[in-house]
């Protein structure tokens, strides 16, 4: 179903940072599908289709510059004012860095997900989490660092490393 790009907007209002970059990453693949595809011979019930998969291709890419303007909105406060549902002042855990730690099993199971070979895991990660790149948001109980394709959760009142994840290949 298509709606219009104002609606779509609407729909996405109270959505977290990280849940708007899961919606950009949605229609870009569905943009890409198309673009790979639309050239090919296509069965005949796909142009008889309502909308067409044209219509739908203009329209995601139009949902696509609505998408890109609320993360560009919302990338900001995430990072500085953390003033939506799901996230708090990441200046908080920066504010605490000397106090990141990690039990022995943390620190075996981040050297394991991440394939480290390092002789000091937390201050591997204690050199991510401050990277001006990084994106830090909090949910629940747990601080959630992004950067350079891995995923750090730390444990927001004891500054528990817990454990740190690929998110992709460039981690």
């Amino acid at each position: 179903m298509i709606i219009n790009p104002k609606e779509y907007v609407e729909m996405l209002e109270d959505k977290t940072y990280c849940n708007l970059l899961k919606v950009r990453d949605s229609l870009l693949k569905e943009i890409r599908k198309f673009e790979k595809y639309k050239d090919k011979d296509r069965i005949g019930d796909q142009r008889m289709s309502t909308p067409s998969p044209e219509a739908t291709y203009h329209m995601n890419l139009q949902y696509l510059g609505k998408i890109c303007e609320m993360i560009a909105e919302v990338y900001i406060p995430h990072c500085i004012e953390g003033n939506t549902k799901e996230t708090t002042d990441c200046s908080v855990l920066l504010n605490n860095i000397e106090k990141l730690h990690s039990t022995e099993s943390g620190i075996q199971r981040i050297r394991k997900n991440l394939k480290l070979d390092v002789d000091d895991a937390v201050d591997w990660c204690v050199k991510k989490i401050i990277r001006t790149d990084a994106l830090i948001s909090r949910e629940g109980k747990n601080w959630y660092v992004i950067v350079e394709g891995c995923r750090i959760t730390v444990n927001a009142t004891s500054y528990t490393i817990i454990t740190a994840h690929k998110e992709n290949k460039k981690c």
